[in-house]
């Protein structure tokens, strides 16, 4: 005999996480053979009918149903749970725990989401709440830190140092996600080019980030550092040519009628395979 049995329940569950008390529907499919006796030992995937032919179902159903429980029970996959320092319920405020950061973090984070203030509280906001430990971290930032234009397009240029075509392909696929169009971000790269070859130039003759911070008006010195490493990367002729060429591909888009995003996959292959000459 073949048992088929379908089983439906409201639970009233505490979230491992935040402890707040929830409801959730579980479902449970279960399909067993029914028999009075085995001819070969036990078997898992039959159940034994008692002398009189019965079967003992709210007990085989409980049975089933608390095997099928979760072993952790959330009130969302999302849930941020309480905050091991404040207690605070990190779903809905932030956390109240005193964070430290490294300053070359600072930079790192100005870099990443803008030197706006307005912006920036918002997102030291979101940061700490994120966090859970003492410190924030890198990964914190990389975490939920919302970044700007200029900051990913500044993972393409270093992408392109590496000669990895896929990477910098994968990287325009993420600006292309936050919805910026193919010219915001040709403007944005044809921009961080031309910082490179600022900076290579800088390399060439002997200039430090204070040059390139008057160049650009930049208010720290952490980008200007970024620029002058990543600028040792290339040749002068590679970034005079590179400028040129986003040039060349601005043109081509607002004069040919050329599909944005094709123009770009073919600026970034030629730079990255001629990265360098």
């Amino acid at each position: 005999m073949l048992l088929n049995a379908r089983l439906s329940a409201v639970l009233s569950l505490v979230c491992d996480r935040c402890a707040k008390a929830f409801q959730r529907e579980k479902t449970v499919e279960y399909e067993t053979l029914l028999a009075f006796e085995l001819a070969n030992g036990e078997s898992d995937d039959i159940v034994l009918l008692d002398k009189s032919g019965e079967l003992d179902l709210d007990g085989l159903m409980t049975e089933v149903f608390l095997l099928e429980m979760d072993t952790k029970n959330l009130c969302s996959e999302d849930c941020r749970g309480l905050c091991p320092g404040c207690g605070v319920d990190l779903n809905h405020e932030p956390c109240r725990c005193k964070k430290e950061i490294d300053p070359r973090l600072c930079g790192e984070l100005i870099f990443l989401c803008g030197d706006l203030m307005h912006n920036l509280q918002q997102e030291i906001g979101k940061i700490g709440a994120y966090a859970k430990g003492p410190a924030i971290t890198r990964a914190d930032i990389e975490a939920v830190a919302t970044p700007q234009l200029d900051a990913v397009v500044f993972r393409i240029a270093d992408a392109i140092g590496e000669k990895n075509y896929d990477k910098a392909a994968k990287i325009l696929g993420e600006l292309y996600q936050m919805q910026k169009s193919p010219y915001e971000i040709l403007s944005a790269l044809s921009k961080q080019l031309r910082q490179l070859y600022s900076a290579r130039l800088a390399i060439e003759q002997k200039k430090g980030t204070a040059y390139l911070m008057e160049l650009w008006g930049l208010r720290s010195a952490y980008p200007a550092e970024r620029l002058m490493q990543s600028a040792r990367r290339f040749s002068l002729r590679w970034c005079r040519r590179a400028v040129m060429r986003c040039g060349e591909a601005d043109l081509t888009m607002k004069s040919t009628g050329a599909p944005g995003e094709e123009v770009l996959i073919d600026l970034l292959m030629e730079l990255a395979v001629k990265k360098g000459a």
